[in-house]
């Protein structure tokens, strides 16, 4: 089975684990959702405020910053289902104009170069305006199927960003024009792939109404992320996984719950970890405070740089640092966000499911983002499988994974990072990015060749050494990668740089 193509989870969704001969007795989250007095306890509606209460104050613990009105979403929800997706909408639309989708330190700065500060006011108005023109612009692709637009909707959509990035940053725009421009370039960056599900999941073709949409447009549970990823998809997949009776939303909602206790847990080992580094907030136990003693990534590369490296096991210890906690940050926030979305009443699968289980390149990158994952094989990967080198199956694959892992993969992040863009500008920022771009061409390559030789060898299972082994190889391979992953370290660093600090972990 092929990991990135493969459309369906690595795991059942609603995580039902395969049954084990034997399983240790203890575990750290009970299975609420297998309790049947737990279950028919949250079918009723005192039920659903307890488990809604419940989860509001582990957000509140987690330290999310929308936990209140998260909590009271969630209470409506629950308490009237049959207007899950009225509730959804209202979410949207509230939430969206909580904040504006660019650094809240650079948005006053750049109205007021371009005097456009006074149009602050009507963001609202250009938000509903790019609500409208998706609607607008998803009709005219599936009533005019053979123009460009609607044998290139998501290309599209690219090519329209890409033109107002340019325009905003390029051309001498001052006052409502500069403000008109800026804002629909940085509303389209954060929604371009939620517009992209609406357009191509068939959503208005299967009758469901376009208001109801809109709720799912950036819905409340991705919210509080930074990320432009669809967290559940798009309307068509949360209309297959969502709750259609009592019993099926009670324990969607206990898994949700179960989900973010998980989440929490996991954020104490991440918290725990980031206090091993130089220069974070020591950690006091009984009044003694422990300091750290790795330095970060980011500072040992630029030590690297100006000629003064860290020691060489420090070099080691803060590329490996590096690459767990980015893993650590990827499981927390993601099974935040799919709590939420199942406390909601959708069972979607989880974000992360056991990345350090993966023998191969492949399945490790579909464990571990597989919304991200996802979002490249529908809009990159099957577009280039079903149009190219048809008569050359395997070229056509690893082409096609290319598209996706490779060029998808540098698309996303660059036009995603509309704050480097603004204030670097459209070109000196794609060229400040030909690091990530060298880093999406190996990933992309070695995907490639993963599911080539998974192909080759998939009927043969590995156990014992063998499959430790290739954990190992896995694992090693993107740690290594991560030392060019310059999207983590919010700074420009050249392709020399990281290849210079990659060379020095082999020169004690």
């Amino acid at each position: 089975m092929l990991s990135l193509v493969n459309a369906k989870p690595v795991m059942p969704v609603g995580d039902a684990a395969p049954a084990a001969p034997w399983r240790f007795p203890t575990r750290i989250i009970p299975r609420l959702d297998e309790m049947p007095r737990v279950v028919d306890f949250a079918r009723t509606r005192a039920g659903r405020l307890v488990i809604v209460a419940a989860f509001t104050g582990l957000l509140a613990l987690s330290g999310m910053e929308f936990w209140r009105q998260t909590g009271i979403i969630l209470a409506l929800i629950s308490l009237i289902p049959a207007q899950r997706y009225l509730f959804l909408t209202v979410a949207a639309l509230w939430w969206v104009h909580l904040r504006v989708p660019i650094d809240a330190d650079l948005l006053p700065g750049l109205l007021r170069a371009h005097e456009a500060g006074q149009w602050l006011v009507v963001w609202p108005a250009v938000v509903a305006f790019w609500y409208v023109a998706a609607g607008v612009y998803g009709w005219t692709a599936r009533r005019f199927s053979n123009s460009p637009v609607g044998r290139h909707p998501v290309m599209g959509l690219v090519a329209m960003l890409c033109l107002l990035l340019v325009a905003a940053t390029r051309m001498p725009l001052k006052g409502v024009t500069f403000f008109a421009v800026a804002a629909s370039a940085m509303i389209l960056g954060k929604f371009i792939w939620f517009f992209a599900y609406s357009i191509s999941g068939g959503s208005s073709r299967d009758g469901m109404p376009f208001w109801k949409q809109i709720g799912l447009f950036r819905p409340f549970w991705g919210f509080p992320s930074s990320s432009n990823v669809p967290f559940g998809k798009g309307t068509s997949y949360l209309r297959r996984v969502e709750a259609a009776d009592d019993t099926q939303l009670a324990k969607t909602q206990l898994k949700g719950l179960k989900l973010l206790m998980w989440a929490l847990v996991l954020q104490v080992c991440q918290s725990g970890l980031r206090h091993l580094m130089i220069g974070s907030e020591p950690l006091t136990i009984h009044g003694v405070a422990f300091h750290g003693w790795i330095p970060r990534y980011a500072d040992a590369l630029a030590s690297n740089m100006q000629g003064h490296p860290v020691a060489w096991s420090m070099r080691w210890l803060a590329i490996i640092m590096q690459f767990v906690l980015q893993i650590a940050l990827v499981t927390v926030s993601g099974h935040k966000i799919i709590a939420a979305c199942r406390m909601a009443g959708f069972a979607a699968a989880r974000n992360t499911y056991k990345p350090f289980t993966a023998t191969t390149i492949a399945e490790f990158y579909n464990r571990i983002y597989y919304y991200f994952k996802e979002l490249l094989v529908d809009f990159f990967f099957y577009p280039t499988y079903l149009r190219y080198f048809k008569r050359h199956a395997k070229l056509r694959l690893f082409v096609a994974t290319l598209a996706a892992a490779g060029l998808g993969n540098f698309i996303n992040h660059f036009l995603a990072n509309g704050s480097m863009i603004f204030r670097e500008g459209f070109w000196q920022a794609l060229m400040d990015y030909h690091t990530y771009a060298a880093y999406c061409l190996v990933l992309g390559i070695a995907i490639g060749i993963s599911q080539h030789r998974s192909i080759a060898h998939r009927r043969k299972q590995i156990t014992g050494f063998r499959k430790a082994r290739a954990i190992a190889v896995v694992l090693t391979f993107y740690t290594f990668l991560t030392i060019f992953d310059t999207t983590e370290l919010n700074q420009t660093r050249s392709l020399t740089d990281c290849g210079s600090y990659f060379v020095s972990l082999f020169r004690p």
